[in-house]
C-alpha cells in the first residue's frame, strides 16, 4: 500500500524526495506498517453499508490509535511547510473506495480560505493544535449563484 509519499503541491516535486528521505534516514519502518494498518481499517470500514456517521467514529478510533503511536512523533519525520502556509502530502489514495490519506504540516498561524471539501473527513493533531469552523451552508436566492455562507 504505501511506500513512498506523494506531494498534492506540484510546485514542490523535491519534497517528495525530502520527507521519503528523512523518513528512510531515521529507518522508521514502523511508521510505514502504522499508516498501512490505518489504511487497512479505513478499506474495511468503508466496504460495509453503514452510515457515514459511523464511518466518520470508526476511522476517529483509528486516527486516535495512529497518532497516540511514538512512532509518529519523532520530529524528524516532518518539514517545515512552504512559506506562512502548509504542506500537504498525499499518503494513499483509495481507488476503489475514494478515500484519501493525507499528511498535512502547518506553519504556526497559517488560514486558509472558508471551503468545502464536500464528504466526511477526519483530522489528528500530532502537534501543536488546529482550530477548525463548521458553517451551515445556507441557500440564498438574493446572490446570483443562490449561494451564501
Amino acid at each position: 500500500m504505501l511506500n513512498k509519499t506523494q506531494s498534492t503541491d506540484q510546485s514542490f516535486p523535491d519534497q517528495v524526495k525530502q520527507i521519503d528521505s528523512i523518513i528512510h534516514s531515521i529507518g522508521n519502518d514502523d511508521f510505514f506498517r502504522l499508516v498501512n494498518e490505518h489504511i487497512g481499517r479505513i478499506k474495511r470500514m468503508v466496504s460495509f453499508d453503514v452510515s457515514e456517521s459511523i464511518i466518520v467514529e470508526l476511522a476517529n478510533i483509528s486516527l486516535g490509535t495512529l497518532i497516540n503511536s511514538n512512532s509518529l512523533l519523532s520530529e524528524d519525520i516532518f518539514i517545515k511547510p512552504h512559506k506562512a502556509n502548509y504542506k500537504r502530502y498525499l499518503l494513499y489514495s483509495d481507488p476503489d473506495h475514494g478515500f484519501i490519506v493525507m499528511a498535512v504540516v502547518w506553519a504556526p498561524g497559517a488560514s486558509t480560505p472558508i471551503h468545502d471539501h464536500g464528504t466526511w473527513g477526519v483530522v489528528g493533531v500530532l502537534k501543536g493544535s488546529l482550530s477548525i469552523t463548521n458553517y451551515k451552508w445556507v441557500k440564498n436566492l438574493s446572490q446570483p449563484n443562490n449561494k451564501s455562507i
